[in-house]
């Protein structure tokens, strides 16, 4: 029943009251209508028709619900307030006793006030579910407030009846009650005239707002769209109909896809909650629309109810949110291969974030740590992980102090090093830990497991120290046995070249030839052994020194042919006309190659030949490879056998070693010393009928100049050294006797000494110049009395006599303070000439010791830097060596004080640095102070510090430059 028609009944039922008032008489309907209607001043016709009239116009309203009318519909709503609170507050005027409605039709009222007061005016006028709940209680209400009107009436009726017999005596008061209604009726039909006239105005109204509701469905991305109340569609917002007209009519699990049993399930608790008139946001499914494509729909929406509080269906709008579902999809994806990546490494591998918790670890990272796994969920921080293996022993070392462990091991996670640390399990595990931070903050760290690898590294290493200490023991047999028998030889061979140069019998002398080549041929032996010593060592190093291969086939043919003639072989050298007059390289081990193959083949060979060819190929940037042959018509070796022939102590069978002697080194160290020099050998050969060794190694072009040069000294006599001062100390008296005549007939004065402590009681009572002192000797060996002798303050030459020639002993005998060493046995040409070029430096040093002391006045020099410049260069290059640096110095000194290269931070760096080093090596010590500092501050960053040195470096080098100046002027020359 609408609004008009309600007035209209009011209006017939008030007329059939009045009638019947006048007709009967009630008196008291006057008093019961009286405290209906004005009870107070209160409550009137007047305020309940303006109740309606607001309420009529707020229903309007809530049809739009566009933002540019939500102050119209707040302010409706605002009024209706106001008059509900007003029929609410006047409940004292309705007798609750005569009016069985009034009490429900006030709690509605107040229960439609609640509603209002729990939503603000601006959310009832933009919220669709709150508007439509506040229709709902508008809807409740209406019903009371009409059976209020029906019992009224009724009340009205049973007056009409008990108060007929009083109508005469209350006429007067009817008559007013008659005119008082009258009056009210003429102003409630002016209401109802005015209601009517809002009624349409809101009709108007809401025309215009759903108009206005369609246009802007028809603009947005949404779509709006409406069910009865069995869930079929039956309207779609204009935007809309042609993707989703098809679907007018089908319930809405009839329209969507359902294709897997999670979408049927989800369907049927969808309808389910439908069904019980509940409201829904947010429910996603797929559909396919009216051109095929599917798509994923994203729905929201509230129930309908009418007037009378029954369910209409729902009012809702939907979404085509595919594009966000299919990146959803792909990022889901995308995650996943990231994951499945993650977990196929073989390292433990785990992300924290900037908050440094837990992102993800993958199953690896878990097992490494299994005892803290239980506490590696997202989210969990680093330092709570950690303290949970802490408390389970997980982490070696973390027993004894938890906390000042925790500590270090965070300050190294929140700034990793560089290099990746190394990490001890409880377990005896140990792990590689790589940390690296990123750029939002965040850390990835790597876990590697190199348990197996530490332990075969120990392995590895154990098995390093046993066979150092295997080849230690090696070599130090070595020295023993090469003391051993080079100490009888030297004895051999110093008394076999005495008695040789001595003797004019030519048959003692041809005895004494024999002898000496039995004995060098021992020596020779040793020497292969100490060889092979060395260069497994790593000590074995090569010259390079200018040569001539002429000379070398030369030299190697005299010491052959007297073997080939007595075998009756004739024995050819040959050099290619191309091969350089001069190459470069280990003259000595080259010489030692071809006597190595050249000798195997005199012995090898019956009759026949052997010779001896060198050819070769220059090579780009000065190098030249040099090509050898040694070929003989011997007996041949089997090809199947061919690897052993260069491998050590190894001979092809037990026949060569009864026939033929040898001790299987000669060939290793031929391959060896070929190899050191970048090259390769290789072998033809056939069985009776001869064998072929061929051979390259990598040179380079060397100066004939040079050659000449050595040529000059080579021819030199030995030099006579008399008046030179020696003291001989060695513990065999044969060794004592062969050095002495050496010595003696070179015109030295020798004093001897049989072990250290004699060799230092004769120091301090005997003049001495040069001391040759035996490494191997009793009660103090020749290193300790070294060292005792420079504690004493002697500086004079010490040169060491050993038999011990092994890998690393030059070093040795260096860092005990002694100057040079010679290698038994003694030969006259070696020694002479060691002894007289210490003697010659010794007396330079003692001669320029005053003149240098009177030159050092200057603060700018240092004299230990300048004693070592002598020592090394001699006095005789001194000057030139000190231009040289005094020039370097200018250019130097003129880059840095030039401003325009300090725009060049590294080059100025450089050319400081360069100038702190070669100024020390000069002794321009003040001068390589401040080069120092300017280099300091420049790596440091403080430029300006380091330019305004500058001025004092200068002023420095000035005063470097005068103290060179007058050093030279006075040294002595």
């Amino acid at each position: 029943m609408d609004n008009s028609r309600i007035a209209r009944f009011v209006l017939i039922a008030a007329s059939a009251a009045l009638a019947a008032a006048l007709y009967f008489g009630i008196a008291a309907t006057f008093d019961k209508y009286s405290k209906l209607a004005d009870q107070d001043g209160r409550v009137g016709y007047q305020t309940v028709v303006q109740a309606e009239i607001n309420l009529l116009r707020l229903q309007a309203a809530l049809v739009n619900r566009e933002p540019a009318d939500a102050e119209d519909v707040a302010a409706r709503i605002a009024a209706f307030r106001h008059d509900a609170a007003v029929l609410s507050e006047a409940s004292g005027a309705l007798d609750i006793q005569d009016l069985e409605s009034a009490g429900p039709a006030i709690a509605q009222i107040r229960n439609f006030l609640e509603v209002v007061e729990r939503h603000p005016e601006s959310h009832l006028a933009t919220n669709e579910n709150a508007s439509t709940i506040l229709n709902g209680a508008l809807a409740a209400l209406q019903a009371p407030l009409a059976q209020l009107a029906d019992e009224a009436r009724r009340l009205d009726d049973s007056i009409r009846k008990d108060f007929r017999s009083s109508f005469e005596t209350e006429l007067e008061i009817v008559f007013w009650t008659y005119m008082t209604i009258l009056v009210a009726a003429m102003a409630f039909m002016g209401v109802l005239s005015r209601q009517k006239s809002l009624t349409e105005h809101a009709r108007t109204e809401a025309v215009q707002a759903r108009q206005r509701f369609q246009e802007f469905a028809a603009t947005t991305s949404d779509f709006f769209w409406e069910t009865d109340a069995d869930h079929r569609y039956t309207y779609f917002a204009r935007s809309s109909e042609a993707a989703f007209e098809h679907f007018i009519g089908l319930r809405r699990d009839q329209a969507a896809l359902q294709e897997t049993e999670e979408e049927r399930k989800k369907w049927r608790d969808h309808i389910t909650d439908l069904d019980a008139h509940l409201p829904f946001r947010d429910f996603t499914y797929r559909v396919r629309t009216g051109t095929g494509e599917i798509r994923h729909i994203r729905s929201s929406g509230v129930p309908l109810v009418d007037a009378e509080g029954v369910f209409e269906g729902y009012r809702g709008t939907s979404a085509d949110v595919t594009a966000e579902i299919e990146h959803f999809e792909e990022a889901r994806r995308a995650q996943k291969t990231l994951r499945d990546g993650i977990e196929a490494l073989s390292e433990g591998f785990a992300l924290y974030d900037a908050d440094d918790r837990l992102v993800i670890c993958n199953e690896t990272y878990r097992k490494i740590y299994e005892s803290s796994a239980p506490a590696m969920v997202p989210g969990t921080p680093f330092e709570e992980i950690l303290r949970y293996g802490i408390a389970r022993g997980q982490y070696e070392g973390a027993q004894e102090d938890p906390e000042g462990w925790l500590a270090d091991r965070m300050r190294r996670h929140l700034d990793p090093p560089e290099t990746p640390m190394e990490q001890h399990l409880g377990d005896g595990r140990t792990l590689l830990v790589i940390e690296r931070k990123m750029t939002d903050g965040g850390s990835v760290g790597v876990r590697l497991d190199i348990t197996e690898r530490k332990r075969a590294e120990a392995e590895a290493q154990e098995a390093q120290r046993q066979a150092e200490t295997a080849s230690r023991v090696k070599s130090e047999f070595l020295a023993v046995m090469s003391h051993e028998l080079r100490t009888p030889l030297n004895g051999i061979l110093g008394m076999i070249d005495l008695a040789f140069d001595e003797s004019e019998n030519e048959t003692v002398r041809s005895r004494l030839q024999v002898a000496r080549s039995s004995s060098e041929h021992l020596l020779s032996l040793i020497g292969d052994i100490l060889d092979v010593s060395k260069m497994e060592s790593g000590y074995f190093d090569l010259e390079a020194n200018d040569f001539s291969p002429q000379s070398l086939l030369e030299e190697t043919e005299a010491l052959l042919q007297p073997r080939a003639d007595a075998k009756g072989l004739r024995f050819e050298i040959a050099l290619d006309p191309s091969v350089p007059p001069a190459l470069k390289g280990d003259l000595g081990r080259l010489r030692q190659i071809l006597l190595n193959l050249g000798s195997n083949a005199v012995k090898f060979t019956e009759k026949g030949q052997v010779q001896i060819t060198l050819s070769g190929t220059a090579e780009a940037d000065g190098a030249y490879r040099l090509s050898g042959c040694v070929s003989d018509t011997g007996i041949g070796v089997d090809m199947t056998q061919k690897e052993l022939l260069f491998k050590e102590f190894t001979q092809l069978d037990s026949s060569y070693r009864r026939n033929f002697g040898g001790t299987g080194l000669g060939l290793a160290i031929t391959k060896k010393l070929i190899e050191m020099m970048d090259g390769s050998i290789d072998v033809t050969s056939e069985p009776g009928k001869g064998t072929d060794f061929t051979f390259e190694v990598m040179l380079q072009v060397g100066d004939v100049t040079g050659l000449e040069e050595t040529k000059k000294e080579t021819d030199m006599e030995l030099p006579r050294l008399d008046g030179l001062r020696v003291l001989l100390v060695d513990d065999s008296p044969s060794n004592r006797m062969v050095a002495k005549l050496m010595l003696e007939k070179a015109g030295c004065r020798v004093s001897t000494a049989t072990e250290g402590l004699e060799a230092l009681e004769v120091l301090k009572g005997t003049d001495v110049d040069i001391v040759l002192m035996d490494i191997a000797m009793p009660t103090m060996d020749g290193m300790e009395a070294t060292k005792r002798a420079r504690e004493m303050g002697f500086s004079l030459p010490i040169i060491a006599l050993t038999a011990n020639a092994m890998a690393g002993d030059r070093e040795v005998y260096l860092g005990a303070g002694m100057n040079d060493y010679l290698t038994k046995p003694l030969r006259t040409a070696s020694l002479i000439e060691m002894m007289n070029r210490h003697w010659q430096d010794s007396s330079n040093r003692r001669d320029n010791s005053d003149g240098l002391e009177k030159n050092l006045s200057s603060p700018v020099l240092d004299k230990q830097a300048l004693d070592i410049l002598i020592a090394e260069a001699g006095p005789e290059i001194l000057p030139t060596l000190i231009e040289g640096f005094t020039t370097e110095m200018e250019q130097r000194l003129g880059v840095l004080e030039n401003n325009e290269h300090w725009a060049d931070k590294n080059r100025v760096t450089i050319e400081a640095h360069a100038l702190k080093g070669c100024a020390a090596a000069y002794g321009a010590a003040q001068v390589s102070t401040i080069a120092a500092e300017i280099e300091n501050d420049l790596r440091t960053g403080d430029a300006g510090t380091a330019q305004s040195r500058v001025p004092e470096l200068s002023e420095i080098c000035q005063q470097t430059r005068e103290a060179f100046a007058d050093f030279l002027a006075h040294a002595p020359s």
